[in-house]
């Protein structure tokens, strides 16, 4: 069984989600990594940046969302973060996490900020 799946070529975005969060998110990737008995099963780990669309700030907090589908298209865990506005300045980098997942298929790994 191999440690650690790359899923970065099955993140899919929300540009008009960016838009109006005052974002545009850049080097994403995606990774499932098998954590054994330590955690009882899969942990999946999505990463990126957070730029700027104008000046140097955005205008409100951010909540940065990921929602993991299997096969079949169904969402089977959501992951969430946050980034809050009085401490951005030009990009910050974000990291999503969930772990005790269970063994399985991951189709598609939508990433999205909502403006809190």
């Amino acid at each position: 069984m191999d440690s650690q799946i790359d899923l970065s070529d099955r993140i899919e975005r929300q540009e008009a989600f960016e838009e109006r969060a005052g974002i545009s998110m850049e080097a994403l990737s995606a990774f499932a990594t098998w954590d054994g008995e330590l955690s009882g099963g899969w942990t999946v780990t999505v990463r990126g940046e957070a730029h700027a669309r104008a000046e140097n700030r955005i205008p409100a907090s951010i909540r940065m969302l990921a929602a993991l589908y299997d096969a079949d298209g169904r969402v089977v865990r959501n992951l969430d973060g946050e980034i809050r506005a009085e401490h951005f300045f030009v990009f910050e980098a974000f990291e999503l996490r969930a772990s005790w997942l269970p063994q399985g298929t991951y189709s598609r790994v939508l990433v999205f900020p909502v403006a809190s």
